[in-house]
């Protein structure tokens, strides 16, 4: 190992000099000037001449005689020049007080800071001796280093290769060492130009890519003593990776930083952005705790209204809410099922909620309407977690829509008064048409008498008109879903077997009917008689839509569960309908019929409708129309009273000798029940209004039947009932009316619990409904 420099400028030589301090061969510097002092040495160097150190070495006698200090200055100056690269002489050194002649090498040493400044001095071999057997020592020990070492031949011939060269690149020859082209050239010029080489080469011989430092020497082989390249490889790949680990992961921490300042950007962006959101934005936790919101100042107030510490929660976090308790009563649990779907399922979910006005916020003390969406969040935190739930947190937009139904409210306002209007307009055209004919039948009528002559045929224009203002009456009510129904057990098939007929001779000849009935009982719980209404309205806006004929297909069916359905379809092949047409079919008095009312398919969907049931439409212009109308299955339909078609009445009209009591507070309906009562051999007792009915049924000793009216001038129909039933337990009651706005006696009536009859009623309807009241 090298005991010292001698001077500072070689400091910065330090990986050069390695090279030759590994070599065996005893190696010298000195400067270029005499006296020549030697500036650096190598172990064998120090060894040869038994010096501990360089400024010891300065002592021994080189034998610098004149004409030596002559011929290496003319040597100095002639390398200057470049004319004589290298130069070899025959010295005689005193190692130890005894004479030794060897062969000296002498070069210039080019890699000083300031230039060619140093000089050289390698002793070749021994003159006339054999090889030193310690020479053969230092190149054993050459062998055994980490450095790998190899004498080359100035042809590229290995001469000699160390340990680590051989486990490096075992027995292969110059060429296959390198990857790079043109290294071996490199090598080999070494030779020929007399110059150090040093490269970063990278090899594949040991099965992976290494990369190595070279250095290429001209010098003298110690065991042949013939001219050779020492070279020197050490082995940088751990070094270079590890540079390049160091690089990329300064690299990666930058990006690193880069990503975590773009990431900090863009989360302020969306903070930014969802705290200017008018929408209310908060993220809850399975326990459905608010754990972030872009409204600190609503949960601040609703904390300070339930009474929770705003500063109970973690820090920068809000106050530790049920997001339910945000919300009116009656929202809360619609509210918590929804976020327990989104929750285990993962599907948005939807509901609509009251917000009460919490103190404090700065806005007009009143309940808003909201309505949220919910979303499910994939581990947004940290927090104990169900292992087995996939989403452990909620995002829930809340959108105040309590303007929007504000705004709802007025529009359909202003559409239920543009349709009254409407509706107003076309039943006064009705009646009218209707009042003239009773009123000119009436006065020819009277005219007729008079004169002596039949008033049959003006009666029955006023029987005909009057039946025809029932049924527009109906027709309205049916439209309203305000008439009373008096379902019954009804099968489907059977009831449009029957219609059969009748739709052929209304359909006309150049119309085919086409029945495509299910072979099971089709059974629902339906009014027959607003059932077959239904039918007939599609059946002849079916036949106005062909006018050159086609075909009219009724289609029956049933539905299994869930829905338990029995579906109606009535398909034609007409002209069809436009978009904007077919979404007004609907709609009261909308008519696209020179001569049609408007009231057809209004009443029909008032009638579904009311029957629990819906109607859809499918038509195209060109394409023909389907309506598919879907009413509620009956399961049993023997359980149902009757379990049957609706039979007609006896042939005679049925009386009764029973005690009743008649409440109508319309004096002209009052006196025309009276009188017809009265004929059916009932005795009647008649009041006006709910008091004086208490007054006469208090006065009778017995009491069979109640009639009243259900809605009076002073009271309704149900408080004569529960009046007189206080008196005589054991009546009976029937409840006429033309329109009821009671919701205990329409549902009654429906159910089969209170007896109903609905004006206009004629005669025989009386004299049967009586029958059934009184005797069921």
């Amino acid at each position: 190992m090298t005991k010292g420099t001698g001077i500072d400028d070689l400091s910065a030589l330090e990986n050069r000099l390695a090279s030759f301090s590994l070599s065996p061969v005893p190696t010298w510097i000195s400067n270029t000037q005499p006296p020549f002092n030697i500036l650096w040495t190598n172990e064998p160097g120090l060894e040869l001449w038994d010096a501990s150190d360089v400024q010891e070495l300065r002592e021994r006698d080189f034998n610098i005689t004149e004409s030596t200090v002559a011929q290496l200055r003319d040597w100095c100056e002639q390398l200057q020049s470049g004319a004589r690269p290298y130069f070899e002489m025959d010295w005689t050194l005193y190692p130890k007080g005894v004479p030794r002649r060897v062969r000296i090498f002498l070069s210039g040493f080019d890699g000083a800071p300031h230039g060619l400044g140093f000089l050289l001095l390698q002793q070749a071999f021994p003159l006339p001796e054999p090889v030193d057997p310690a020479i053969l020592r230092g190149a054993e020990s050459v062998r055994h280093i980490n450095v790998g070492v190899a004498s080359l031949s100035l042809t590229g011939e290995v001469l000699s290769r160390n340990r680590a060269l051989l486990q490096a690149f075992g027995e292969a020859p110059l060429r296959e060492w390198f990857e790079e082209p043109g290294a071996v050239e490199a090598i080999l010029a070494v030779g020929e130009h007399r110059r150090t080489h040093r490269a970063q080469l990278s090899s594949r011989l040991s099965r992976q890519l290494r990369t190595y430092a070279l250095e290429a020497l001209w010098t003298i082989d110690p065991v042949t003593g013939k001219h050779a390249i020492l070279v020197h490889l050490l082995d940088e790949t751990a070094r270079l990776g590890a540079e390049r680990d160091a690089r990329q992961k300064g690299e990666l921490i930058t990006d690193l930083e880069r990503a975590l300042e773009t990431v900090e950007a863009q989360k302020q962006r969306w903070r930014a952005l969802i705290d200017s959101a008018p929408d209310l934005v908060m993220i809850l936790d399975r326990q459905h705790r608010v754990r972030a919101c872009n409204r600190p100042a609503l949960l601040e107030a609703a904390a300070k209204a339930l009474g929770v510490d705003p500063s109970a929660g973690p820090e920068d976090a809000p106050p530790p809410i049920p997001v339910e308790e945000l919300f009116a009563v009656e929202s809360r649990q619609n509210l918590a099922m929804a976020i327990a779907v989104t929750l285990e399922t993962g599907q948005m979910s939807e509901c609509e909620a009251i917000m009460p006005a919490f103190p404090g916020l700065g806005r007009a003390a009143r309940a808003r309407t909201h309505v949220l969406r919910f979303g499910a969040i994939a581990h947004a935190s940290e927090d104990a977690r169900p292992p087995a739930a996939s989403h452990d947190h909620v995002i829930m937009m809340s959108s105040d829509i309590t303007e929007r139904r504000d705004l709802e409210q007025q529009l359909l306002h202003s559409q239920k008064i543009q349709a009254i209007g409407t509706l107003a307009g076309g039943v006064a055209h009705d009646f009218n048409n209707l009042l003239t004919i009773i009123t000119g039948s009436t006065e020819l009528a009277r005219l007729d008498l008079e004169d002596g002559l039949d008033v049959g045929p003006s009666l029955d224009e006023i029987e005909a008109a009057a039946a025809r203002a029932s049924r527009l009456t109906r027709q309205l009510l049916a439209f309203g879903r305000k008439q009373v129904l008096q379902p019954v057990a009804v099968e489907l098939n059977a009831l449009v077997r029957e219609l059969a007929q009748l739709l052929t001779r209304v359909l006309g000849e150049h119309i085919h009917l086409q029945l495509a009935l299910s072979e099971h009982p089709c059974w629902l719980l339906a009014d027959p008689g607003q059932l077959e209404q239904v039918v007939m309205n599609l059946a002849i806006n079916a036949r106005d839509a062909m006018p050159g004929g086609g075909t009219l297909t009724l289609t029956t069916s049933w539905t299994d569960p869930p829905e338990f359905e029995v579906l109606l379809e009535v398909a034609d092949t007409g002209t069809g309908m436009t978009p904007e047409v077919a979404a007004r079919i609907f709609d009261p008095f909308f008519t696209t019929k020179a001569m049609g009312t408007g009231l057809g398919l209004a009443t029909l969907h008032g009638i579904v409708t009311q029957s629990g049931g819906s109607v859809q439409v499918q038509t195209a212009p060109g394409e023909g129309s389907r309506f598919l109308v879907r009413l509620p299955r009956l399961l049993d339909p023997e359980a149902e009273a009757q379990g049957h078609l609706a039979s007609a009445g006896e042939a005679t009209v049925p009386g009764g000798d029973e005690r009743v009591l008649l409440v109508e507070d319309e004096d002209a309906v009052r006196r025309t029940l009276t009188r017809t009562l009265g004929q059916l051999g009932y005795r009647v007792v008649a009041a006006a209004d709910p008091e004086e009915a208490a007054q006469r049924a208090a006065a009778l000793e017995r009491l069979d039947l109640l009639v009243s009216d259900v809605v009076l001038a002073q009271g309704t129909g149900p408080m004569v009932r529960d009046a007189v039933l206080a008196i005589h337990p054991r009546a009976k009651v029937l409840f006429i009316t033309g329109y009821t706005d009671d919701a205990r006696v329409r549902e009654g009536a429906e159910a089969g619990h209170e007896h109903l009859l609905q004006k206009p009623f004629t005669r025989e309807q009386l004299a049967y409904k009586l029958r059934a009241v009184l005797e069921g």
